[in-house]
């Protein structure tokens, strides 16, 4: 097995920090939105690794190497030289001390460990700032997200507005073309089919009115999936059961 000394390097400095950084910012990004493709992906990695290694490297890097420097100017009286902050290795590498080498070995373990630790919070971050709850200076910079009406309208509604009012998962009432009804809690809400724009409904706590007519029946310890093409009506309850206010 041939060992790659530079793509080994690339892996574990802009891959793995832009895979973890990618990782994190889908999965704290809403269920319903489209999966990205996998150029999406792809650049999304790319400029999540860009962006960890110019924050570490420029502040943190700056920060330390002006550290250094000013020790070294208070102590010798005059402003350093790179050659005099840092050991230069001669022309052959088996005359490097081999506590040099130990010495860059564990600055670059250090390095590679913190690139990839703050590349997943950061995506994590990111992922969980949409514009509406990012702090006043990254809506100042990166604008707002495009428009999802047909997306949006479903989310906003059944977790966003409940959320505002303290309902972790809101009691909707679904009538199926069918002519069954179902009331549940919602938990969970997932775009399944971009072609068709299928949304899919997960319930729990159900009752089940399989006509007008019938008594509704409690589903006792069961999940209840819906499609939205399945839908004919939907709508939230927004008040307890004994007062019945909903809303669509």
């Amino acid at each position: 097995m041939t060992v790659d000394l530079q793509g080994l390097v690339l892996l574990l400095l802009f891959i793995a920090p832009g895979f973890l950084y990618s990782r994190a910012y889908l999965a704290a990004r809403p269920r319903y939105r489209r999966s990205p493709d996998v150029f999406e992906q792809t650049v999304l990695a790319v400029v999540g690794s860009a962006f960890v290694h110019a924050l570490l490297i420029g502040l943190i890097g700056s920060l330390v190497l002006g550290i250094l420097a000013l020790i070294y100017a208070v102590r010798e009286g005059h402003a350093p030289l790179v050659r005099e902050l840092f050991y230069i290795p001669p022309a052959t590498a088996a005359d490097v001390p081999v506590l040099v080498v130990a010495l860059y070995l564990i600055v670059a373990a250090i390095y590679v460990t913190l690139s990839m630790v703050f590349a997943r919070r950061a995506g994590a971050w990111f992922g969980h700032s949409l514009p509406k709850r990012a702090p006043r200076l990254y809506r100042l910079l990166t604008g707002s997200d495009p428009p999802e009406q047909e997306v949006l309208l479903w989310y906003s509604t059944l977790f966003e507005e409940p959320l505002q009012h303290g309902a972790k998962n809101p009691r909707v009432v679904a009538w199926l073309r069918s002519g069954e009804r179902f009331e549940g809690n919602l938990v969970e809400l997932r775009l399944s089919a971009d072609e068709a724009n299928v949304i899919e409904l997960a319930l729990e706590n159900v009752t089940l009115q399989a006509r007008t007519t019938d008594p509704a029946a409690p589903l006792l310890h069961h999940h209840v999936l819906l499609r939205s093409v399945d839908i004919l009506w939907l709508g939230r309850i927004d008040a307890d059961v004994a007062e019945t206010a909903g809303a669509t």
